[in-house]
């Protein structure tokens, strides 16, 4: 199916941020880090959901846990994605590369991992 994925500006005007399909997931700052949801998920046509759990993730994180570099790109760019959308500010690499460090200690935290590198690789692969 299809869901519209929002985010609550900050006069409390919510902004459509993006749409998600067959394959897509959502949820995943959470998931990942333990954090508060940043947006808000609703069904636009018939959908069907699967939820994982920390309990479902964690074994593979443990197991393979260069996986959370990978993980803190996809983070990073979504979270990128929205500050440009509120207008907070358009990062510049300095602080793309902050926010990924950020992310990468946040989930290596949540999982009790040790990241293979101290910094991750930004968005843009540099």
């Amino acid at each position: 199916g299809a869901l519209s994925v929002e985010i609550e500006l900050r006069d409390g005007d919510k902004v459509e941020v993006g749409r998600l399909g067959p394959g897509d997931f959502f949820g995943e700052m959470a998931l990942l880090t333990g954090e508060d949801r940043g947006a808000t998920v609703t069904t636009v046509t018939q959908s069907q959901v699967y939820e994982i759990a920390k309990s479902d993730i964690e074994p593979i994180i443990k197991a393979f846990p260069d996986i959370a570099d990978d993980l803190s790109q996809i983070l990073t760019r979504r979270t990128l994605e929205n500050l440009r959308i509120k207008n907070e500010h358009f990062a510049s690499l300095d602080e793309e590369k902050s926010l990924a460090t950020n992310i990468l200690s946040k989930i290596s935290r949540f999982f009790d991992i040790t990241p293979d590198r101290p910094f991750p690789k930004t968005v843009a692969g540099q």
